[in-house]
């Protein structure tokens, strides 16, 4: 079962159960929106950046643009969640006092608490109002929905993501994993000139070592990981209007060719074809 509800490439809204979950189908991968991710049902794993959280139902996982994620699930029972995909314009330009609600996604370390258990905040609250806009009916209604409750759900995170950063000030914060180091350093610079050479020589591992942690952090290869965070923020630029040539020098991509080889393997089309299927729709 799986139901869909796209507000033009704004924001989409998809619940989805599969009775029988296949791990090898889920991928390491990242969104160019905000994704908020109810946990109806099921039994797995999630892995944000270098953190594993176990999910439970009920729970909610907040991912902001870039962050990468993968899902490791038991397939012994099914899976259903409820995935909200969101534009930071999309929630602003209703009114610019939302903003303080993108915080939980935004105010934190990558890949840090980014999960919320049922005790943290009103769960049932939460799903009911995701269900309101499923069962909306017409699309137009689907969406004014929508834009009414999204406020809403995300206020609960936002009282939520305070209580977390009061406990994180009043606990000592544990010294970072050499990973952790290497993500830092890799995500500060990941438009700059990066190869595995000389991630290996600046972090004292061999390659594979590295490709070992990688595996074990976000279940890929190093250059994967920063493909798909590359990809990501080139989507970003050029869905807002920036030159295609100019935005795949600024994300790191020294060859044209390249870039839209796997900008089109990634997204199913072209850059330019890209932006303009998704600013008609």
């Amino acid at each position: 079962m799986e139901k869909t509800i796209k507000g033009r490439d704004d924001w989409q809204y998809q619940h989805t159960l599969t009775p029988y979950p296949d791990p090898t189908q889920f991928f390491m991968h990242a969104h160019d929106t905000f994704e908020v991710l109810y946990f109806v049902s099921g039994k797995g794993t999630y892995s944000v950046e270098s953190t594993a959280y176990a999910l439970e139902p009920g729970s909610v996982l907040l991912m902001r643009p870039g962050e990468v994620h993968k899902l490791q699930i038991d397939p012994s029972m099914p899976y259903e969640r409820i995935v909200l995909q969101f534009r930071e314009n999309w929630l602003l330009h209703f009114n610019d006092l939302y903003r303080p609600l993108l915080s939980p996604f935004t105010r934190r370390p990558l890949g840090q608490s980014n999960l919320y258990s049922p005790a943290e905040f009103d769960s049932p609250f939460v799903l009911s109002c995701l269900k309101r806009i499923e069962q909306a009916g017409d699309s137009a209604m689907q969406t004014l929905i929508a834009e009414t409750v999204m406020p809403a759900i995300l206020s609960e995170f936002y009282k939520a993501h305070k209580a977390h950063r009061r406990a994180a000030d009043e606990q000592p914060q544990p010294p970072h994993t050499r990973m952790q180091d290497i993500l830092l350093y890799v995500n500060e610079h990941l438009f700059d000139e990066l190869s595995l050479d000389d991630l290996c020589e600046r972090f004292y591992i061999s390659k594979t070592q590295l490709g070992r942690l990688f595996r074990a952090a976000t279940g890929s290869t190093a250059w994967d990981y920063i493909l798909v965070k590359r990809l990501v923020e080139a989507r970003r630029q050029i869905l807002s209007g920036l030159p295609v040539t100019e935005v795949s020098l600024a994300c790191g991509f020294r060859d044209y060719s390249a870039f839209y080889r796997a900008y089109k393997k990634r997204y199913g089309e072209s850059p330019v074809l890209d932006r303009r299927r998704t600013m008609a729709r």
